[in-house]
């Protein structure tokens, strides 16, 4: 889930001033659409810092990992990490208690599939302002060079009814939250049973999508600044796909 991409096309003031955040660390350039799979920066808050505005690569990277060829093998495999096996996962398991964080999107893509054809939808929140995606972060040492890098998971739980409808084939959805549970979760202390509480699906009246020009969307893409990615698509007969 989120694997088809995101969208931050805002600025970090934007988000800065919603979430009264008082230090930002990094400004990233807008981008209307990104690839997961390019290890993208993300905004990101972390636990313990609310009043923080970070950045993270997209793709989690374990901090036990040894070496790079090794940590590239990881962050193919991590851009999402499961509710339901979180606490389990030996990538996740540490990080879920020690290092969660809120990771800001305007909105993200997925996939509806039908027979062999797959169309690309457009997910955005219903007031137009911006997901807060519960996530988990690691920090990762290169032992080559001595960079470290700091990488992020989403984090996935079942589909809402809007979800199901378009991530129709695995019926996932990230984990997003209001402002009040996303503060929730950058409490330092929480147990197994109060993060397992917060691990909800997002209601579905508080999302918006709408089906998108595939042709403007591939695994090709990597950052896009081009605003026409996110418009309605409207097929030959004038007829736009659209789920509210």
């Amino acid at each position: 889930m989120c694997s088809a991409g995101a969208s931050v096309k805002k600025a970090s003031a934007d988000y800065s001033a919603v979430l009264e955040i008082e230090q930002i660390e990094e400004e990233l350039i807008p981008r209307y659409y990104i690839n997961a799979y390019s290890f993208p920066k993300l905004y990101t808050i972390h636990q313990g810092q609310s009043k923080h505005l970070s950045t993270a690569h997209w793709g989690l990277i374990p901090s036990f990992v040894k070496d790079w060829e090794s940590a590239n093998t990881y962050k193919t495999q991590t851009i999402n990490a499961k509710a339901e096996t979180v606490f389990e996962k030996v990538s996740f398991k540490k990080a879920i208690y020690d290092n969660r964080c809120i990771i800001l999107l305007d909105g993200f893509f997925e996939y509806q599939h039908h027979l062999k054809e797959k169309n690309p939808y457009y997910i955005y929140p219903s007031d137009d302002s911006f997901f807060m995606l519960g996530g988990i972060c690691e920090n990762w040492t290169n032992n080559e060079t001595g960079e470290i890098l700091i990488t992020c998971s989403i984090i996935t739980t079942t589909a809402n009814s809007l979800m199901s409808e378009i991530h129709n084939s695995k019926k996932r959805m990230p984990l997003i939250f209001d402002k009040k549970n996303a503060s929730k979760w950058l409490e330092n202390d929480l147990n197994k049973e109060d993060i397992n509480c917060l691990m909800q699906p997002y209601p579905d009246e508080q999302m918006r999508a709408h089906r998108i020009n595939k042709s403007l969307i591939s695994p090709k893409n990597t950052d896009i600044q081009n605003p026409a990615i996110i418009l309605p698509h409207t097929d030959n007969i004038g007829k736009q796909s659209s789920l509210f």
